[in-house]
C-alpha cells in the first residue's frame, strides 16, 4: 500500500494570491498607523479628560470641605414649636453709639403658651480678636412665664441693661445660648461698629518753590493732620507719633520724624480739629514729588500718600485770562442763611502756579461795612488750564444772615503775583412777608 506523499514545503511565494500578500498588508498597516497615530491621539485626550476631571471634582470637595470647617455659620432665629427666638439687631452702627441688641421670644399658636427659659447665655465676641468675649451676660436661673396668642416679648436687651457701653470700631457677632422648654437654643449674628472719625494729612498750599536756601515761606511743606468727628457725641482722641517721607522715584529726598508723647484732643460732634506738625523744606529742584505719611490715632496707625508739585510761579499773564468768579444766590429771603463761593478762573491753555499773598472779602449796606473777612496767610494757588480754583466759601468762616431788607454790596480784593484784582457783585435781601392768621 503506498503511503500518502506530504506535499512538500512551500513559502507563501509559491502561492497564488488574488489580494496582496500578508507581508505587503502588514508592511502597509504600520506604515498606515505611523503616519495617522489617531488611536494613539485618542486614548491621550480620554485619559488627560478623565484626569482634568478628577481634579475639578477634587478641587469642589475641597472648597466646600474647608468653607464647612473654616466659615462661621451664623443662625440668628430658630423655632421651638410653638416659640420663634430671635436675635433683633442691626448689621451696622455708629461708633458712638451703644447698639440696640434684643433677644426676642414670638408665641406662633393661636392660645396662651407657658414658657421656661433658663441658663441663659450671652456674648458678644470680636472677629477681629480671633473669638474673644467682649460682653459677657449669664442668668442661669429659670425664669417661668405665659406668653398670650402671637405676642412676642423680649427676652434680654442689651441696650437697656448697659446703655453707656462702648465697643470699639471693627467686626463683632453675638452668641446666646439658652434653653426654652427643655430644648437647647443657640443664636449667632454678626455685626460691625464703623468707624465716624476721619482722620487725613492736609497740605495747605497746592505747590511749592524750589527751596534756594532764603527760607522763603512758599518754600516750606506745612503739613497738618485733620480729625473731624461725625459721632453723635463729643469724644476724646489720643494723637501720638508720626512720620513724613518725601520722596522721588522712590528715593527719600526729605524726612521728619517726631516721637511725640501722646496728646488728648477732645472734640464734639460735627467738631473739626487741624494739629500741625514740623514743617519740611520743599525740594530743591522742579518736579513731581510725592509725600508718605504715618500717624497714630487713638494707637491705631493711620498711613497714606500726597502729591507734591514744586514748581516755578507762572510769569505775568494777561489780566483778561485771570478772573474772580462768585458761586452765590443773588436775592435771599431777610433772616435766611446766605451762603457765598469765591474762585479763580484760568482761561489760558496751561496751568497757572499764582501766590495769593493776599485776600478780602467784604459785605457793605450804604457804604457801611457789616462783615470783613481777611486771609492770614499767603497761600500757592494751583488753577488748572481751563478751570477754577475756590479760594474762600463763607461758610467754613462764619454764618451769615441778614436782619434787614435792602440791596448789600459783595466786594472782593485778591493780591497776587500778578497784581491785584478786584471784583464786586449786588445782592438784594427780600422783605419776609407776614403770614396771616
Amino acid at each position: 500500500m503506498n503511503k500518502p506523499v506530504e506535499p512538500p514545503n512551500r513559502t507563501s511565494k509559491d502561492y497564488v494570491y488574488h489580494t496582496k500578500p500578508p507581508e505587503v498588508i502588514r508592511e502597509q498597516l504600520r506604515e498606515r498607523k505611523e503616519r495617522n497615530p489617531k488611536g494613539k491621539r485618542t486614548r491621550r485626550i480620554v485619559f488627560w479628560t478623565v484626569l482634568f476631571n478628577l481634579v475639578i471634582l477634587f478641587a469642589i470637595f475641597g472648597i466646600v470641605f474647608l468653607s464647612g470647617q473654616r466659615g462661621q455659620k451664623y443662625e440668628y432665629i430658630q423655632n421651638v414649636t410653638p416659640f420663634v427666638l430671635r436675635i433683633s439687631a442691626a448689621g451696622e452702627y455708629v461708633y458712638g453709639e451703644t447698639p440696640e441688641i434684643i433677644i426676642r421670644i414670638s408665641n406662633s399658636s393661636s392660645s396662651l403658651r407657658e414658657c421656661s427659659i433658663e441658663k441663659f447665655e450671652f456674648y458678644i465676641k470680636s472677629e477681629t480678636k480671633t473669638g474673644k468675649n467682649v460682653f459677657t451676660f449669664v442668668f442661669p436661673p429659670k425664669n417661668t412665664f405665659l406668653l398670650d396668642r402671637y405676642d412676642s416679648r423680649a427676652v434680654y436687651d442689651f441696650k437697656r441693661d448697659h446703655p453707656i457701653f462702648e465697643l470699639q470700631p471693627g467686626g463683632y457677632y453675638i452668641v446666646c445660648r439658652f434653653v426654652v422648654n427643655h430644648t437647647p437654643v443657640e443664636l449667632s449674628k454678626p455685626f460691625s461698629i464703623n468707624e465716624v472719625m476721619s482722620t487725613t494729612l492736609f497740605l495747605r498750599d497746592d505747590f511749592w518753590t524750589p527751596d534756594i536756601g532764603d527760607g522763603a515761606p512758599e518754600s516750606r511743606i506745612d503739613a497738618y493732620i485733620r480729625i473731624r468727628n461725625s459721632a453723635p457725641k463729643s469724644l476724646h482722641y489720643r494723637f501720638g507719633a508720626y512720620n513724613l517721607k518725601l520722596t522721588q522715584s522712590g528715593s527719600v529726598v526729605r524726612s521728619v520724624k517726631e516721637d511725640v508723647s501722646q496728646k488728648e484732643v477732645f472734640l464734639s460732634s460735627g467738631e473739626s480739629l487741624d494739629i500741625p506738625l514740623q514743617p519740611m523744606r520743599a525740594p530743591d529742584l522742579v518736579g513731581d514729588y510725592m509725600l508718605e505719611w504715618s500717624f497714630f490715632i487713638d494707637d491705631r496707625l493711620q498711613e497714606g500718600q500726597n502729591r507734591v508739585y514744586v514748581r516755578e510761579l507762572s510769569s505775568t499773564v494777561a489780566p483778561e485770562k485771570l478772573r474772580i468768579l462768585s458761586y452765590s444766590v443773588k436775592a435771599v429771603a431777610q433772616g435766611e442763611r446766605y451762603q457765598s463761593e469765591i474762585l479763580l478762573a484760568n482761561d489760558l491753555n496751561d496751568p497757572l502756579f499764582l501766590r495769593i499773598e493776599g485776600f478780602a472779602f467784604y459785605i457793605y449796606r450804604d457804604r457801611s461795612e457789616l462783615y470783613r473777612y481777611q486771609a492770614e496767610r499767603a497761600l500757592n494757588a494751583l488753577v488748572p488750564a481751563h478751570s477754577t480754583r475756590t479760594i474762600f466759601r463763607s461758610e467754613e468762616w462764619r454764618e451769615l444772615r441778614f436782619d434787614r431788607p435792602g440791596t448789600y454790596l459783595i466786594r472782593v480784593v485778591l493780591n497776587t503775583n500778578q497784581g491785584e484784582k478786584v471784583f464786586e457783585e449786588e445782592i438784594f435781601v427780600l422783605e419776609k412777608p407776614v403770614r396771616t392768621p
